[in-house]
Protein backbone atom coordinates (compact mmCIF):
# COMPACT_ATOMS: atom_id res chain seq x y z
CA UNK A 1 0.00 0.00 0.00
CA UNK A 2 1.46 3.43 -0.94
CA UNK A 3 1.89 6.12 1.73
CA UNK A 4 2.01 9.86 1.23
CA UNK A 5 4.67 10.14 3.98
CA UNK A 6 6.60 6.82 4.15
CA UNK A 7 8.85 8.09 6.96
CA UNK A 8 5.83 8.23 9.27
CA UNK A 9 4.81 4.70 8.30
CA UNK A 10 8.26 3.55 9.43
CA UNK A 11 7.26 4.52 12.98
CA UNK A 12 4.93 1.50 12.99
CA UNK A 13 8.02 -0.73 12.98
CA UNK A 14 8.94 0.61 16.42
CA UNK A 15 5.68 -0.60 18.01
CA UNK A 16 6.75 -4.27 18.45
CA UNK A 17 9.93 -3.05 20.15
CA UNK A 18 7.89 -0.81 22.43
CA UNK A 19 5.51 -3.70 23.17
CA UNK A 20 8.46 -5.92 24.10
CA UNK A 21 9.70 -3.18 26.42
CA UNK A 22 6.30 -2.99 28.15
CA UNK A 23 6.32 -6.78 28.61
CA UNK A 24 9.84 -6.73 30.06
CA UNK A 25 8.93 -3.86 32.39
CA UNK A 26 5.86 -5.74 33.65
CA UNK A 27 7.86 -8.90 34.33
CA UNK A 28 10.44 -6.88 36.24
CA UNK A 29 7.71 -5.11 38.24
CA UNK A 30 6.12 -8.42 39.22
CA UNK A 31 9.48 -9.89 40.20
CA UNK A 32 10.35 -6.89 42.36
CA UNK A 33 6.94 -6.96 44.10
CA UNK A 34 7.19 -10.68 44.81
CA UNK A 35 10.64 -10.22 46.22
CA UNK A 36 9.43 -7.33 48.37
CA UNK A 37 6.28 -8.96 49.74
CA UNK A 38 7.62 -12.57 49.75
CA UNK A 39 4.17 -13.53 48.45
CA UNK A 40 2.94 -14.67 45.01
CA UNK A 41 1.64 -11.70 43.11
CA UNK A 42 -2.12 -11.94 42.65
CA UNK A 43 -3.75 -11.69 39.23
CA UNK A 44 -4.96 -8.20 40.19
CA UNK A 45 -2.69 -6.23 42.45
CA UNK A 46 -5.43 -3.68 43.21
CA UNK A 47 -9.17 -4.22 42.87
CA UNK A 48 -10.79 -1.83 40.36
CA UNK A 49 -7.51 -1.08 38.52
CA UNK A 50 -6.99 -2.54 35.03
CA UNK A 51 -4.08 -4.83 34.44
CA UNK A 52 -0.94 -3.09 33.15
CA UNK A 53 -1.22 -5.09 29.91
CA UNK A 54 -4.53 -3.33 29.19
CA UNK A 55 -2.93 0.09 29.65
CA UNK A 56 0.06 -0.89 27.51
CA UNK A 57 -2.27 -2.11 24.76
CA UNK A 58 -4.17 1.16 24.74
CA UNK A 59 -0.91 3.11 24.56
CA UNK A 60 0.26 1.06 21.57
CA UNK A 61 -3.14 1.59 19.88
CA UNK A 62 -2.81 5.36 20.32
CA UNK A 63 0.68 5.37 18.83
CA UNK A 64 -0.32 3.10 15.93
CA UNK A 65 -3.32 5.27 14.99
CA UNK A 66 -1.25 8.46 15.17
CA UNK A 67 1.52 6.94 13.01
CA UNK A 68 -1.04 5.71 10.49
CA UNK A 69 -2.73 9.09 10.32
CA UNK A 70 0.63 10.84 9.84
CA UNK A 71 1.65 8.39 7.09
CA UNK A 72 -1.49 9.07 5.08
CA UNK A 73 -2.06 5.72 3.38
CA UNK A 74 -3.61 6.04 -0.09
CA UNK A 75 -4.15 3.99 -3.22
CA UNK A 76 -7.50 2.36 -3.60
CA UNK A 77 -8.57 2.19 0.02
CA UNK A 78 -8.32 -0.74 2.44
CA UNK A 79 -10.11 -3.23 0.18
CA UNK A 80 -7.90 -4.44 -2.64
CA UNK A 81 -9.53 -4.17 -6.03
CA UNK A 82 -12.50 -2.05 -4.85
CA UNK A 83 -13.67 0.37 -7.56
CA UNK A 84 -12.83 3.99 -6.89
CA UNK A 85 -16.07 5.94 -6.55
CA UNK A 86 -15.31 8.84 -8.86
CA UNK A 87 -16.10 9.89 -12.40
CA UNK A 88 -13.69 11.48 -14.88
CA UNK A 89 -15.02 13.38 -17.88
CA UNK A 90 -12.56 13.92 -20.72
CA UNK A 91 -13.42 17.17 -22.54
CA UNK A 92 -11.60 17.17 -25.86
CA UNK A 93 -11.18 20.12 -28.21
CA UNK A 94 -12.07 18.85 -31.71
CA UNK A 95 -11.65 22.14 -33.56
CA UNK A 96 -9.52 22.30 -36.71
CA UNK A 97 -6.73 24.18 -34.92
CA UNK A 98 -5.93 20.94 -33.09
CA UNK A 99 -4.44 19.67 -36.38
CA UNK A 100 -1.48 22.06 -36.02
CA UNK A 101 1.79 20.16 -35.73
CA UNK A 102 3.82 22.20 -33.23
CA UNK A 103 4.34 19.59 -30.48
CA UNK A 104 6.38 17.05 -32.45
CA UNK A 105 3.07 15.72 -33.78
CA UNK A 106 -0.37 17.22 -34.13
CA UNK A 107 -2.01 18.74 -31.07
CA UNK A 108 -4.80 16.22 -31.47
CA UNK A 109 -2.36 13.31 -31.51
CA UNK A 110 -0.82 14.50 -28.23
CA UNK A 111 -4.28 14.94 -26.72
CA UNK A 112 -5.29 11.42 -27.76
CA UNK A 113 -2.01 10.01 -26.44
CA UNK A 114 -2.71 11.67 -23.09
CA UNK A 115 -6.22 10.21 -23.06
CA UNK A 116 -4.95 6.69 -23.86
CA UNK A 117 -2.38 6.88 -21.09
CA UNK A 118 -5.11 8.02 -18.71
CA UNK A 119 -7.16 4.93 -19.58
CA UNK A 120 -4.20 2.69 -18.78
CA UNK A 121 -4.01 4.17 -15.27
CA UNK A 122 -7.66 3.83 -14.33
CA UNK A 123 -8.52 1.32 -11.59
CA UNK A 124 -12.27 1.15 -11.56
CA UNK A 125 -13.19 4.80 -12.09
CA UNK A 126 -15.84 5.61 -14.66
CA UNK A 127 -14.83 7.74 -17.64
CA UNK A 128 -16.93 9.77 -20.06
CA UNK A 129 -15.99 11.74 -23.18
CA UNK A 130 -17.31 15.06 -24.49
CA UNK A 131 -16.20 16.85 -27.66
CA UNK A 132 -16.55 20.48 -28.62
CA UNK A 133 -15.83 22.82 -31.48
CA UNK A 134 -18.51 25.32 -32.52
CA UNK A 135 -20.94 23.03 -30.69
CA UNK A 136 -20.46 20.48 -27.91
CA UNK A 137 -21.63 16.87 -27.85
CA UNK A 138 -21.48 14.01 -25.37
CA UNK A 139 -19.63 11.29 -27.24
CA UNK A 140 -19.44 8.59 -24.56
CA UNK A 141 -21.46 8.37 -21.30
CA UNK A 142 -19.70 7.37 -18.08
CA UNK A 143 -18.50 3.79 -18.32
CA UNK A 144 -15.95 1.32 -16.96
CA UNK A 145 -15.62 -0.26 -20.41
CA UNK A 146 -12.20 1.21 -21.14
CA UNK A 147 -11.88 -0.52 -24.51
CA UNK A 148 -15.07 1.14 -25.70
CA UNK A 149 -13.78 4.49 -24.45
CA UNK A 150 -10.50 3.88 -26.28
CA UNK A 151 -12.41 3.25 -29.51
CA UNK A 152 -14.27 6.53 -29.12
CA UNK A 153 -10.99 8.40 -28.51
CA UNK A 154 -9.35 6.92 -31.59
CA UNK A 155 -12.28 8.07 -33.73
CA UNK A 156 -11.78 11.75 -32.86
CA UNK A 157 -10.10 13.96 -35.45
CA UNK A 158 -9.74 17.74 -35.88
CA UNK A 159 -12.86 19.07 -37.54
CA UNK A 160 -14.91 15.93 -36.84
CA UNK A 161 -17.65 18.30 -35.65
CA UNK A 162 -18.72 20.39 -38.65
CA UNK A 163 -19.12 23.56 -36.60
CA UNK A 164 -16.29 26.13 -36.52
CA UNK A 165 -15.50 27.86 -33.25
CA UNK A 166 -14.95 26.87 -29.62
CA UNK A 167 -18.15 26.33 -27.62
CA UNK A 168 -16.39 25.50 -24.37
CA UNK A 169 -19.27 26.78 -22.26
CA UNK A 170 -21.59 24.26 -23.92
CA UNK A 171 -19.07 21.51 -23.11
CA UNK A 172 -19.03 22.55 -19.45
CA UNK A 173 -22.84 22.56 -19.41
CA UNK A 174 -22.84 19.00 -20.76
CA UNK A 175 -20.30 18.09 -18.08
CA UNK A 176 -22.45 19.56 -15.31
CA UNK A 177 -25.51 17.66 -16.52
CA UNK A 178 -23.59 14.38 -16.76
CA UNK A 179 -22.20 14.70 -13.23
CA UNK A 180 -25.57 15.63 -11.73
CA UNK A 181 -26.93 12.18 -12.58
CA UNK A 182 -24.60 10.71 -9.91
CA UNK A 183 -24.58 13.28 -7.08
CA UNK A 184 -22.64 11.21 -4.54
CA UNK A 185 -19.55 10.47 -6.63
CA UNK A 186 -16.35 12.48 -6.88
CA UNK A 187 -16.27 14.63 -10.03
CA UNK A 188 -13.20 15.37 -12.15
CA UNK A 189 -13.03 17.01 -15.58
CA UNK A 190 -9.90 16.79 -17.75
CA UNK A 191 -9.85 19.47 -20.44
CA UNK A 192 -7.46 19.00 -23.40
CA UNK A 193 -7.43 22.04 -25.68
CA UNK A 194 -5.13 24.54 -27.37
CA UNK A 195 -7.11 27.29 -25.63
CA UNK A 196 -7.53 29.31 -28.82
CA UNK A 197 -10.41 31.56 -29.86
CA UNK A 198 -12.74 31.11 -26.89
CA UNK A 199 -13.62 34.78 -26.63
CA UNK A 200 -15.27 34.34 -23.22
CA UNK A 201 -14.44 35.47 -19.71
CA UNK A 202 -12.80 32.59 -17.76
CA UNK A 203 -14.91 33.43 -14.71
CA UNK A 204 -18.11 32.91 -16.69
CA UNK A 205 -16.92 29.62 -18.14
CA UNK A 206 -15.64 28.27 -14.83
CA UNK A 207 -18.94 29.05 -13.10
CA UNK A 208 -20.65 26.02 -14.65
CA UNK A 209 -18.10 23.65 -13.15
CA UNK A 210 -17.82 25.39 -9.81
CA UNK A 211 -21.58 25.27 -9.22
CA UNK A 212 -21.51 21.53 -9.91
CA UNK A 213 -18.54 20.88 -7.57
CA UNK A 214 -16.39 19.59 -10.45
CA UNK A 215 -12.61 19.48 -9.99
CA UNK A 216 -10.95 20.76 -13.18
CA UNK A 217 -7.59 19.76 -14.60
CA UNK A 218 -6.94 21.79 -17.76
CA UNK A 219 -4.12 21.32 -20.26
CA UNK A 220 -3.27 23.70 -23.11
CA UNK A 221 -1.59 21.97 -26.07
CA UNK A 222 0.60 23.76 -28.60
CA UNK A 223 3.16 26.53 -28.85
CA UNK A 224 2.52 30.22 -28.28
CA UNK A 225 4.64 30.98 -31.37
CA UNK A 226 1.95 29.34 -33.45
CA UNK A 227 1.78 27.00 -36.45
CA UNK A 228 -0.10 26.59 -39.70
CA UNK A 229 -3.09 24.26 -39.90
CA UNK A 230 -2.45 21.41 -42.36
CA UNK A 231 -5.25 19.95 -44.44
CA UNK A 232 -5.50 16.29 -45.44
CA UNK A 233 -7.91 14.42 -47.68
CA UNK A 234 -9.84 11.27 -46.73
CA UNK A 235 -6.81 9.14 -47.63
CA UNK A 236 -4.48 11.12 -45.41
CA UNK A 237 -2.70 12.91 -48.26
CA UNK A 238 -1.47 16.43 -47.51
CA UNK A 239 -3.51 19.09 -49.35
CA UNK A 240 -1.84 22.28 -48.16
CA UNK A 241 -2.69 24.63 -45.30
CA UNK A 242 -5.89 26.27 -44.19
CA UNK A 243 -6.34 29.82 -45.51
CA UNK A 244 -8.56 32.65 -44.39
CA UNK A 245 -11.10 34.37 -46.65
CA UNK A 246 -8.38 36.54 -48.10
CA UNK A 247 -6.34 33.52 -49.10
CA UNK A 248 -3.69 33.98 -46.41
CA UNK A 249 -2.51 30.97 -44.36
CA UNK A 250 -4.15 30.79 -40.93
CA UNK A 251 -1.72 30.85 -38.01
CA UNK A 252 -3.00 29.16 -34.84
CA UNK A 253 -1.43 29.90 -31.45
CA UNK A 254 -2.00 28.06 -28.21
CA UNK A 255 -3.31 30.18 -25.33
CA UNK A 256 -1.96 28.71 -22.08
CA UNK A 257 -2.74 31.93 -20.20
CA UNK A 258 -6.43 31.55 -20.89
CA UNK A 259 -6.35 27.90 -19.79
CA UNK A 260 -4.43 28.82 -16.62
CA UNK A 261 -6.96 31.55 -15.75
CA UNK A 262 -9.81 29.14 -16.42
CA UNK A 263 -8.35 26.52 -14.07
CA UNK A 264 -7.72 29.11 -11.36
CA UNK A 265 -11.29 30.38 -11.50
CA UNK A 266 -12.57 26.80 -11.25
CA UNK A 267 -10.21 26.01 -8.36
CA UNK A 268 -8.28 23.44 -10.38
CA UNK A 269 -4.85 22.87 -11.93
CA UNK A 270 -3.46 23.81 -15.34
CA UNK A 271 -0.61 22.52 -17.50
CA UNK A 272 1.03 23.47 -20.79
CA UNK A 273 1.76 20.46 -23.00
CA UNK A 274 4.55 20.61 -25.58
CA UNK A 275 5.53 16.93 -25.66
CA UNK A 276 4.75 13.50 -24.20
CA UNK A 277 6.75 14.25 -21.05
CA UNK A 278 4.43 17.12 -20.22
CA UNK A 279 1.47 14.78 -20.65
CA UNK A 280 2.91 12.57 -17.90
CA UNK A 281 2.73 15.52 -15.48
CA UNK A 282 -0.99 15.86 -16.10
CA UNK A 283 -1.57 12.17 -15.35
CA UNK A 284 0.63 12.30 -12.25
CA UNK A 285 -1.53 15.16 -10.99
CA UNK A 286 -4.68 13.06 -11.41
CA UNK A 287 -2.98 10.14 -9.64
CA UNK A 288 -2.01 12.33 -6.68
CA UNK A 289 -5.58 13.60 -6.49
CA UNK A 290 -6.81 10.00 -6.46
CA UNK A 291 -4.40 9.08 -3.62
CA UNK A 292 -5.47 12.09 -1.59
CA UNK A 293 -9.17 11.45 -2.04
CA UNK A 294 -8.80 7.76 -1.20
CA UNK A 295 -6.87 8.69 1.91
CA UNK A 296 -9.56 11.14 2.99
CA UNK A 297 -12.38 8.65 2.29
CA UNK A 298 -10.95 5.55 3.91
CA UNK A 299 -8.33 6.72 6.38
CA UNK A 300 -9.53 10.14 7.49
CA UNK A 301 -10.86 8.54 10.67
CA UNK A 302 -7.38 7.53 11.90
CA UNK A 303 -7.03 10.68 14.08
CA UNK A 304 -10.51 9.93 15.47
CA UNK A 305 -9.34 6.44 16.46
CA UNK A 306 -6.30 7.90 18.14
CA UNK A 307 -8.47 10.33 20.12
CA UNK A 308 -10.79 7.47 21.07
CA UNK A 309 -7.89 5.38 22.39
CA UNK A 310 -6.50 8.40 24.23
CA UNK A 311 -9.93 8.98 25.79
CA UNK A 312 -9.90 5.37 26.99
CA UNK A 313 -6.56 5.96 28.68
CA UNK A 314 -7.86 9.09 30.38
CA UNK A 315 -11.02 7.25 31.45
CA UNK A 316 -8.90 4.47 32.94
CA UNK A 317 -6.97 7.02 34.99
CA UNK A 318 -10.19 8.73 36.08
CA UNK A 319 -11.77 5.46 37.23
CA UNK A 320 -8.75 4.87 39.44
CA UNK A 321 -9.61 8.08 41.34
CA UNK A 322 -13.30 7.30 41.98
CA UNK A 323 -14.49 6.57 45.57
CA UNK A 324 -15.18 2.89 44.92
CA UNK A 325 -11.62 2.53 43.62
CA UNK A 326 -10.22 3.95 46.87
CA UNK A 327 -12.54 1.62 48.80
CA UNK A 328 -11.29 -1.28 46.74
CA UNK A 329 -7.68 -0.39 47.50
CA UNK A 330 -8.44 -0.18 51.21
CA UNK A 331 -10.11 -3.59 51.14
CA UNK A 332 -7.18 -5.07 49.27
CA UNK A 333 -4.72 -3.61 51.79
CA UNK A 334 -6.81 -5.12 54.63
CA UNK A 335 -6.83 -8.55 52.97
CA UNK A 336 -3.10 -8.35 52.33
CA UNK A 337 -2.42 -7.40 55.96
CA UNK A 338 -4.50 -10.27 57.30
CA UNK A 339 -2.67 -12.74 55.10
CA UNK A 340 0.70 -11.40 56.17
CA UNK A 341 -0.19 -11.81 59.84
Amino acid sequence: MPFERPWAAALLLALPILGAFFYWAELRRRRDLERLARLPLQRFAVWGKPRPAFRAGLTLAVLAALALAAAGPGGGGPFSGAPIERDILLILDASKSMAAEDVGKSRMDLAKETARRLLSRLQGERIGIALYAGKAVSQCPFTRDYEAARTFIESVAPGVLPYPGSALQDAFRIAAEAFEREPNRERIALLLTDGEDHGRDPSTLAGELKKSRVQLTAASIGSVQGALIPLYDANGSFQGHKNDRSGNPVMTRANPEFVRALAEKAGGESFHLLDSGDAARVLDSLTRRESSSASNRFWGYAPFLALLALAALLAESAIDRLPFSRFGRSSDRSRSSSRAS
